[in-house]
């Protein structure tokens, strides 16, 4: 899945968006994408879908997690940001 999420100057010709792949091992695997957080709040949303009942996998933004659209800009000024998966517990 490509989720398209607004930010000023970046994506193809300095449009308004970029795009963050899902893993597909983690969804292969029973987890869902649910945030892209700053990695100072990691932990704070860690804990809140802990207290919900899931199963939290954090993991640093990576190059491959990009679009092809955002190669340089968005790895540029993305990267270090967190993205929160989730699954319920089994």
């Amino acid at each position: 899945m490509r989720v398209d999420l607004t930010i000023g100057g970046c994506g193809e010709g300095g449009g308004d968006s970029f795009s963050i792949n899902d893993d597909p091992a983690l969804v292969a695997d029973g987890w869902e994408r649910r945030q892209l957080v700053d990695p100072n709040r990691a932990k704070e949303a860690t804990e809140l879908y802990e207290s919900l009942g899931f199963e939290v996998f954090a993991k640093t933004l990576e190059d491959s997690d990009f679009g092809d659209d955002c190669k340089t800009c968005a790895v540029a000024g993305c990267q270090g940001f967190v993205i929160i998966y989730t699954r319920r517990t089994r």
